[in-house]
Order: structure tokens, then C-alpha cells, then sequence
């Protein structure tokens, strides 16, 4: 379920990067969920892409 909200209200905090190995776009999204930000990568074959493929999940710590 915490994946889900990041993919629907999650941020793209940062640019969009193309794979070099498949040539899919990776964007990473980011919220903030249950007490931790937490940041999905997704791959898509092209900028105007209605799919994608969830590639993985990671918590981030925030280094102060």
C-alpha cells in the first residue's frame, strides 16, 4: 500500500535519467509515509508513457 500512495502523490525530485542498458526512462519518486521518505523507481519506455514497471523500493535516511 505504501508504494501505491508514493506512486500516486509521490514527487519526481529529481530528473528523469535513461537507462543506458535498456534505454527505458527511470524517474524516481519520493514521499514522505509512514515516519520514513521513501522513494520508488520506475522505469518507462518513453516520456509519454500511461505504463511502467515498479523497478524497486528504498528507503532513504537523510544524512544531517
Amino acid at each position: 500500500m505504501l508504494v501505491f500512495e508514493v506512486l500516486q502523490k509521490g514527487l519526481i525530485k529529481r530528473e528523469p535519467e535513461i537507462d543506458m542498458v535498456t534505454g527505458y526512462l527511470k524517474c524516481r519518486m519520493e514521499r514522505f509515509v509512514a515516519g520514513r521518505e521513501l522513494a520508488i523507481v520506475i522505469a518507462v519506455e518513453n516520456g509519454s508513457a500511461t505504463k511502467g514497471v515498479v523497478v524497486t523500493a528504498i528507503a532513504v535516511r537523510r544524512v544531517k
